[in-house]
């Protein structure tokens, strides 16, 4: 089984969120370093949408982004190759009182929840268990990712709020003695998830890759052709480290990267 930047499903929502902080505060701070006072403008532009959202020209009925939409657009600007130079001309035109570039990455319009997370997050138990459990959430949030302060729990909140049934897969820890190695491979969107996840079945190796992607598999033809081999060869991945990869961010344990016993090419090299 080939793990390719995956929502931690082990962790409960207290430990899932702080991971997802975490990410979100380190891939705006490494914008903010890169694009010098765009990180005092991001958060008096959030406050402004607070008050009063911001106009969206050229949509096709009357739309406005408020603080937690344009959080929303933010996203895809950070994780999908770390677009800085577009996210900053976004926020400049924000500032003049046109969100238009945020909403043009979702079609002119707000960005939506897809029903696959009403599937499977919401069914899975990613969820509030009451106001109050939402409510120390938000305070948490505003403290681990002051630039992100109402991404998270406004959007688990908007997605799973009121979804009718039960937890149908409680979350929990995979059982080892039942699975294969696994090999786990994330871009630096869900290397603390996907890490923590992995190294809890036995003899499984986590390859982080040191770039802000997500779906590794889907655009990465040195992920690809790992994973492809993994699955092609039938083998168990080997446990020496691969010098140059990142080592994942684990609340309890790292899981060293790895490469095969016979000393492969590091094909995840940091690029």
């Amino acid at each position: 089984m080939a793990l390719d930047g995956v929502i931690n499903h082990t962790a409960d929502n207290a430990a899932l969120e702080t991971m997802m902080w975490h990410t979100l505060q380190r891939a705006f701070t490494e914008f903010a370093d890169r694009e010098p006072g765009y990180g005092a403008a991001w958060r008096a532009l959030l406050a402004r949408a607070d008050r009063s959202p911001i106009p969206v020209s050229r949509a096709s009925k009357p739309l406005a982004y408020n603080a937690f939409d344009l959080q929303n657009a933010a996203y895809g600007f950070l994780i999908d190759n770390a677009r800085h130079a577009e996210l900053a001309a976004a926020i400049d035109q924000a500032s003049r009182g046109d969100a238009a570039l945020f909403a043009a990455r979702a079609g002119m319009r707000k960005y939506w929840t897809p029903a696959f997370s009403l599937a499977t997050q919401c069914a899975d138990g990613f969820r509030y268990a009451s106001y109050d459990d939402f409510a120390a959430s938000a305070a948490r949030e505003r403290v681990a990712a002051p630039d992100f302060p109402t991404f998270r729990t406004g959007y688990q909140a908007s997605t799973c709020a009121g979804f009718p049934g039960p937890v149908r897969n409680p979350r929990g820890p995979l059982d080892g003695a039942k699975l294969p190695p696994l090999l786990g491979v994330s871009g630096l969107v869900n290397q603390p998830e996907t890490g923590d996840v992995v190294h809890r079945v036995p003899r499984s190796v986590m390859v982080p890759v040191s770039k802000w992607e997500h779906v590794l598999y889907q655009g990465d033809p040195a992920v690809r052709e790992r994973i492809d081999r993994y699955f092609g060869e039938n083998t168990a991945p080997g446990r020496r480290r691969a010098p140059g990869l990142r080592q994942p961010e684990s609340r309890d344990r790292p899981t060293e990267p790895a490469v095969d016993d016979d000393g492969a090419v590091p094909l995840l090299r940091d690029r």
